[in-house]
């Protein structure tokens, strides 16, 4: 379960690119990310209660700072936490240093907030680097 929303940049992108393009902020799109943490995960969660199952969750350490009760009741429902970076950011065109930096700081934001040490990693879009899978082979 991919946890997201709310690690998006401001104005991120939707289905609906001609609007940003333009200079308007993408309202439709914002209320789709709103959706993920607001209504879509409890209802997975509730879901997944029901019919005993458990999942990893790859959280975003911004999205995890911005809704840490979800994140929080992820975790103490059972389900694993993976780390998924710290943000938004596309990490394959990174150096190394500022890619450890990247993956580190949100599996911190993830230990911190959810007392759980993230298992795996995601990388943004599934596009690591040359790098990725050494870093996030060290722990975090």
């Amino acid at each position: 379960m991919q946890f997201e929303a709310g690690g998006q940049p401001d104005n991120a992108e939707s289905p609906f690119p001609q609007n940003m393009q333009k200079g308007f902020t993408e309202l439709s799109g914002a209320t789709c990310y709103d959706y993920g943490y607001k209504e879509g995960i409890p209802r997975m969660l509730d879901n997944w209660d029901k019919l005993g199952i458990k999942v990893t969750s790859h959280m975003v350490g911004s999205a995890v700072l911005k809704n840490p009760l979800l994140a929080k009741e992820i975790v103490d429902r059972g389900h694993e936490a993976a780390a998924h970076g710290m943000n938004w950011a596309s990490q394959y065109n990174m150096p190394y240093d500022a890619e450890k930096k990247f993956i580190k700081d949100g599996a911190d934001a993830i230990k911190k907030i959810t007392g759980f040490t993230p298992v795996g990693y995601n990388a943004n879009w599934l596009q690591g680097c040359k790098y990725t899978r050494n870093i996030a082979g060290t722990g975090f």
